[in-house]
């Protein structure tokens, strides 16, 4: 039961804090905190590319999962408010990871990993967007939150 006041607690949390830091109670001595430590989007061409950096014992979920699973796949939003197609998005080869706080096998990323969009032609500058990604350390995930971007 303290478990499940505890997530409640985490989950209430990430609604309140609009900008995405969550800090987790894990233990009373232990914190961590659940959030993209860099994204670094570059752009060639028709091609945008976002280099993202995970902490330590995180993972997000891939881009293509198969239907039907509970976790939030990783998606590209651009401005304004285009969610890119999965079938427009290459990612770095995920690992399959067993994931406790889901109880099964699932593709996701661990540390520093890459999500690229082909766009049907070169953009105009600036490109904004954000990353929507679920983050997860091995018994918590966070609601879907948004890591903002912007090519100048």
């Amino acid at each position: 039961m303290k478990k499940k006041a505890g997530l409640c607690l985490i989950l209430l949390g990430l609604l309140l804090d609009p900008a995405g830091a969550v800090s987790l109670d894990l233990a009373p001595q232990a914190k961590a905190s659940l959030q993209i430590q860099g994204i670094l989007p570059q752009l060639v061409g028709n091609r945008l590319t976002l280099q993202i950096r995970l902490p330590p014992q995180a993972h997000v979920y891939a881009v293509h999962l198969p239907p039907g699973l509970g976790p939030q796949p990783s998606q590209v939003i651009l401005e304004p408010a285009w969610v890119v197609p999965a079938k427009n998005l290459t990612e770095q080869p995920p690992q399959q990871l067993y994931d406790q706080a889901y109880e099964t096998r699932l593709l996701a990323h661990e540390g520093d990993f890459w999500v690229q969009v082909r766009l049907a032609e070169p953009p105009k500058l600036p490109l904004r967007g954000v990353f929507r990604y679920q983050i997860c350390s091995q018994t918590l995930c966070s609601l879907p939150l948004d890591a903002a971007f912007e090519v100048k």
